[in-house]
């Protein structure tokens, strides 16, 4: 997954973000509200992949004593971000949170929703540990491994390309948190499925949000006509009362630096 390819995808989507990206207001909206049971007088929060500010804008709300920065490497995604908060005091940053120099034990929460499947967990979760204050906590969501198994079902019996990006595994991820020192208070699993009236339609969706195949090995060019064909065939058997189905295995975690309070 080249980070190059990460860019052109979401600046590209970023003017039709908002209307396309429904499962990203649906899980973000579940994550902020355990974030607002958090600690009220957290005074520096960090919304990592902060896209065009909505949920940014909505911890801000919360927690008003807070100076809140989002970060997004998406040039286009902080224009739009910026241009509709520009009358709140937010801030809001251009940058590849891989590289972004935090301040030591400077953060109380760490949010970000939907944003770290993009990302070398085995790299930022050091710096998190290492820019969050000894009470603080790191509060996301993320795409699991389970997710979009009807895509990957009907391509896997037309070619050997990778069309479905390879998500995190629970056991994975648990490891990731442990190996970093991070106590996991809480670490939930939700399915979430869309429904769609055609093919098209359901990849119009995830190429308008931006979330579409990064794969390094992914097949690149043009896909001919018989083989997606053969592909909404292969996918129309999913098909029930409400449309095609496109299920997402979401993660919603919290944890902290310290062990989960009694």
């Amino acid at each position: 997954m080249r980070k190059s390819d990460i860019i052109k995808s979401f600046n590209k989507g970023a003017a039709s973000y908002e209307e396309a990206a429904k499962l990203q207001a649906e899980v973000g909206s579940q994550l902020l509200k355990l974030a607002q049971t958090s600690d009220h007088s957290a005074k520096i929060i960090y919304d990592l992949g902060c896209g065009t500010g909505n949920l940014t804008y909505s911890l801000a709300q919360h927690f008003n004593q807070a100076k809140t920065i989002g970060i997004d490497i998406a040039s286009n995604m902080i224009k739009i971000a910026k241009a509709n908060y520009a009358a709140v005091d937010l801030s809001f940053i251009c940058e590849d949170i891989e590289h972004y120099l935090f301040n030591f034990e400077n953060i109380d929460l760490v949010f970000s929703n939907l944003m770290l499947q993009w990302v070398n967990l085995a790299n930022l979760l050091p710096k998190l540990q290492r820019a969050l204050k000894p009470n603080g906590k790191l509060i996301f969501s993320i795409v699991g491994a389970n997710s979009l198994y009807e895509l990957k079902n009907s391509w896997e019996a037309i070619d050997q390309y990778p069309h479905v990006h390879n998500f995190i595994s629970q056991k994975t991820l648990k490891n990731l948190l442990l190996a970093n020192e991070f106590h996991c208070y809480q670490f939930i699993r939700k399915l979430h499925t869309r429904f769609f009236p055609t093919c098209h339609t359901l990849l119009q969706e995830l190429k308008l949000s931006g979330v579409h195949n990064l794969h390094d090995n992914r097949k690149r060019g043009l896909l001919g006509k018989n083989s997606f064909k053969q592909f909404i065939n292969n996918y129309e058997q999913y098909r029930c009362s409400k449309g095609l189905p496109l299920t997402y295995q979401i993660y919603y975690i919290t944890a902290g630096k310290v062990p989960c309070p009694k």
